[in-house]
């Protein structure tokens, strides 16, 4: 028993300074455990709330539903267009633009092929269609996720098309 005490007491700075290293460090692995836990259901949160919220006719800006029918004709039209751009099909996607747009933006084929249809379909894209307000719409353009293996949202363009009737 003595030899005991003599030997705790030639190092007892050190048997405390091991004590104290263990407890510190157990309690910054807790503390560790408990911000990953907490920022793994924030992500489950978030990651619910994006899916749950999603509704492809409310319109985000005046908060109210578009009209089903209206909603299908305009989305049809931006399908078709996106459909075309994916099949490199750019003039019949070109035909589909309004003049003032064609006037505007894009005043000849060669322009829009160079300017949108390459630079952006350059490969087989997915999209996703919102209604934003009125007659506009957000879509957003991914890469084909078949393809690439990825779902991320980081890589997409994100563009606004507004429907104009003739």
């Amino acid at each position: 028993m003595n030899k005991i005490k003599r030997i705790f007491n030639q190092n007892r700075e050190l048997i405390f300074r091991v004590i104290i290293i263990i407890v510190v460090g157990f309690g910054l692995l807790q503390l560790l455990n408990f911000i990953a836990k907490k920022q793994n259901e924030e992500n489950a949160n978030v990651s619910a709330n994006r899916n749950a919220t999603y509704d492809r006719d409310y319109e985000i800006i005046s908060g109210s539903r578009k009209d089903n029918e209206t909603y299908d004709e305009e989305n049809s039209i931006i399908e078709d267009f996106l459909n075309y751009c994916n099949n490199k099909e750019f003039e019949n996607a070109y035909n589909i633009l309004s003049q003032e747009c064609k006037n505007a933006i894009f005043p000849n084929l060669e322009t829009f092929v160079s300017e949108y249809g390459e630079k952006i379909f350059f490969n087989k894209r997915d999209y996703n269609i919102q209604a934003w307000t009125s007659n506009i719409y957000r879509v957003r353009i991914t890469d084909n996720l078949l393809e690439t293996g990825s779902i991320g949202d980081s890589n997409y363009i994100e563009d606004y098309f507004s429907v104009v009737r003739k």
